[in-house]
C-alpha cells in the first residue's frame, strides 16, 4: 500500500513540477521526501538491535519543512538514547579491536612464558630428586624461588636478568659447599662460606654461568619486551579511544552526510566520498599526529616478534635451562675434588683437629666414589606439552602489519564504498552524489594531502612521547641486546582490567588443570572495553 502511495504522489509531482514551479509542487516535493523517509527510517544513532528503528527518532523534519530546513539536526537529540551516535560507534569498531588484539596476544605471551618455565621448573625438580634425593629436598626451596623470580622478571615484576642469575649461581655455590663440606655446626659454616668465596674468584662453574647469561639476554628481554610492548600499545588504542573526543558538531554533519538525503528525496544517492573524507579529516584530525609513532612502534615490534622464533628465541633456550644448571653443578664437584689445600689453609681449615681433617678430605674431598652430586638420572622429557610459537607469531605479524597505517588511512575506515553506498565510479571523471546538503556533480579525486593538526591536542601528544619512548626501548634490544626495564602501564582503570582478566584465566585454568597450553584463539572479553556493540550499517 505505502509503495503505491509512493508511486502515486510521484505521478502526481512529476505532473506539478511540468506544469508551473509553484508552492503546491512545492508540498508535493516534500510528500514524496516524507514518504521516502518513511520507507528507511533514519535513526539518530544505528541501535543494536533493527528492530528499534521504528522507535527511534528521525532526522527528517516532518512539519512542513522548507528546502533548507528538511533535515531536522539538533544535539538535544543525542541524549534521546543511551546507544553511542553513529560515527561514534564507527570509531570504536575502528580501535577497540586493535587494542582487543595486542592486550589478548600479550596475555596469551605471559601465560605462555609462565608455563614454560613451570615446566622447566618440573623437569628439573624430577631430575634432582632422582639424583639428589635429601640434599636437594633440603634445598628445593632455592630452586623454586629462582624459577619464580624468573616468571616475576618475565611479568616485569623484576629487572636486570643478568643480576638474577649471578645471584642465583653465588647462593649455589654457597649451599654445594656446604653441602660437600658437611657443615653442621657454626665453625663449619664459616669455614664453608670462606671456601665459597675463595672459589668465587676461580670460576667454580666453568663457563657456564656466562654462557647461560648470554643465552638468556638474547632471549628472555626479547620475549619480555614483546608482551611488554603489546600491553602498552593496548593501553595506548585504548586511551586515543577513552580520551579523545568528538565534537557535536562531527555527529551532527556525519548524520547529515549518511542520512539527509532521506528528507530530500534521495534514499539511493550515493554519498560523495571526497565530502567524507573532508569531514574525517576535520573531525578525526587530531590523529593524524599517531601516524609517523604508531608507524616506527608496530615496525620495531614485528622485527622483536622475529625474536620469538629460531634458536635464540625463549623457548628454545628456556627448554634445556635445567640441563645447564645440572652441568654447572657437575662442573663444580670436579672442581671442589682438586681444591688447593692453601685454600683451605686460608680458610682457617688447618686450626681444626689433623686426624680429623684428613678424614674429612679423604671421605667427602677426594673420594673416588660417587659423590653427592654425581648421579645422572635417566633423560626427562621435558620438552613435553610445549607449544610452538611458530603459528602464534605468524598469526601477530598478519595482523600487525594490517594495522601499520592505523592512522595514515582513516579513510580506508570511515568512507569506504560499502557504508558510502556509492558504486564504481572507474572511468568517470565526473559524478552526481550527495554531499550532505544537496545533490552535487563532483570530481573524483586521489592522493589527498596527509592532513595536519592544526592545535595539538594534550592527549595525543602523550600518547605519542609514550609510543616513543617505547620504540626506544625496543631498539635497543634489538640493536644492543639491551634488557631495559619493564614498561610500565598508567591507566588505572585498564590495570583493574587486566587485573581482572588475568584473574579470571588464572582460576579458569585451575578449574581446568587438563588445559595446559593457552589458546590465542580465546578472545578478550567484551566487559573489557565499555560493552557498546558493532553498529549495525
Amino acid at each position: 500500500m505505502l509503495f503505491r502511495s509512493v508511486l502515486l504522489v510521484s505521478f502526481v509531482c512529476y505532473f506539478c513540477i511540468q506544469a508551473s514551479k509553484t508552492k503546491t509542487s512545492q508540498k508535493c516535493i516534500t510528500s514524496l521526501r516524507t514518504l521516502s523517509a518513511r520507507v528507511s527510517h533514519v535513526p539518530w544513532v544505528v541501535p543494536n538491535n533493527a528492530e528499534n528503528y521504528s522507535s527511534t527518532s528521525t532526522i527528517c523534519d516532518f512539519s512542513e519543512p522548507m528546502f533548507e530546513d528538511c533535515c531536522a539536526v539538533s544535539p538535544i537529540q543525542f541524549g534521546s538514547t543511551s546507544n553511542p551516535p553513529e560515527l561514534e560507534q564507527l570509531r570504536i569498531q575502528w580501535l577497540e579491536p586493535v587494542s582487543a588484539a595486542l592486550l589478548n596476544h600479550s596475555l596469551y605471551l605471559q601465560r605462555y612464558f609462565i608455563e614454560c618455565l613451570n615446566l622447566t621448573m618440573a623437569a628439573l625438580d624430577v631430575s634432582f630428586q632422582s639424583s639428589y634425593g635429601y640434599n636437594y629436598q633440603n634445598n628445593k626451596e632455592f630452586f623454586v624461588h629462582f624459577f619464580d623470580d624468573l616468571e616475576s622478571y618475565m611479568l616485569g615484576y623484576r629487572q636486570n636478568l643478568s643480576q638474577m642469575v649471578d645471584n642465583f649461581f653465588d647462593e649455589l655455590l654457597k649451599r654445594i659447599v656446604r653441602l660437600l663440606w658437611f657443615a653442621k655446626s657454626q665453625d663449619d659454616l664459616v669455614i664453608a662460606d670462606c671456601i665459597s668465596a675463595e672459589l668465587q674468584q676461580h670460576s667454580p662453574f666453568g663457563r657456564i654461568p656466562e654462557g647461560i647469561k648470554r643465552m638468556a639476554i638474547r632471549a628472555f628481554p626479547p620475549a619480555r619486551m614483546t608482551a611488554n610492548a603489546l600491553l602498552v600499545g593496548s593501553e595506548t588504542i585504548s586511551n586515543a579511544l577513552n580520551e579523545v573526543n568528538l565534537v557535536y558538531s562531527c555527529h551532527i554533519n556525519w548524520m547529515k552526510l549518511r542520512y539527509c538525503k532521506f528528507c530530500f528525496g534521495e534514499p539511493l544517492a550515493s554519498i560523495c566520498p571526497d565530502d567524507c573524507q573532508q569531514q574525517i579529516t576535520l573531525c578525526m584530525n587530531d590523529y593524524y599526529s599517531l601516524d609517523d609513532p604508531w608507524t616506527h612502534f608496530i615496525d620495531s615490534l614485528l622485527e622483536l616478534i622475529n625474536r620469538l622464533r629460531g634458536s635464540d628465541s625463549f623457548p628454545q633456550v628456556n627448554r634445556p635451562l635445567q640441563i645447564h644448571i645440572t652441568d654447572a653443578i657437575m662442573s663444580f664437584q670436579r672442581l671442589f675434588s682438586r681444591i688447593d689445600p692453601t685454600l683451605l689453609k686460608k680458610c682457617g681449615y688447618s686450626r681444626r683437629n689433623t686426624n680429623t681433617t684428613r678424614s674429612r678430605q679423604r671421605r667427602h674431598l677426594y673420594s673416588v666414589e660417587r659423590g653427592i652430586f654425581s648421579s645422572v638420572p635417566e633423560t626427562v622429557d621435558y620438552f613435553r606439552v610445549l607449544p610452538s610459537l611458530e603459528n602464534q607469531t605468524k598469526l601477530m605479524r598478519n595482523e600487525y602489519l594490517s594495522v601499520r597505517s592505523l592512522f595514515s588511512n582513516l579513510e580506508k575506515s570511515f568512507c569506504s564504498p560499502q557504508l558510502l553506498h556509492y558504486p564504481d565510479y572507474s572511468g568517470k571523471s565526473v559524478y552526481t552524489c550527495w554531499n550532505g546538503n544537496r545533490m552535487s556533480s563532483t570530481r573524483l579525486t586521489s592522493n589527498r594531502p596527509k592532513p595536519q593538526p592544526t592545535k595539538p591536542n594534550p592527549v595525543i601528544q602523550r600518547l605519542s612521547i609514550r609510543l616513543q619512548a617505547t620504540t626506544h626501548l625496543l631498539q635497543t634490544v634489538l640493536n644492543d641486546n639491551a634488557d631495559p626495564d619493564f614498561v610500565p602501564l598508567e591507566d588505572s582503570q585498564f590495570i583493574d582490567r587486566l587485573h581482572s582478566l588475568w584473574d579470571r584465566e588464572s582460576k579458569k585454568r585451575l578449574s581446568n588443570p587438563t588445559s595446559t597450553s593457552p589458546s590465542l584463539d580465546a578472545k578478550v572479553p567484551n566487559e573489557y572495553f565499555s560493552g557498546v556493540s558493532n553498529p549495525s550499517i
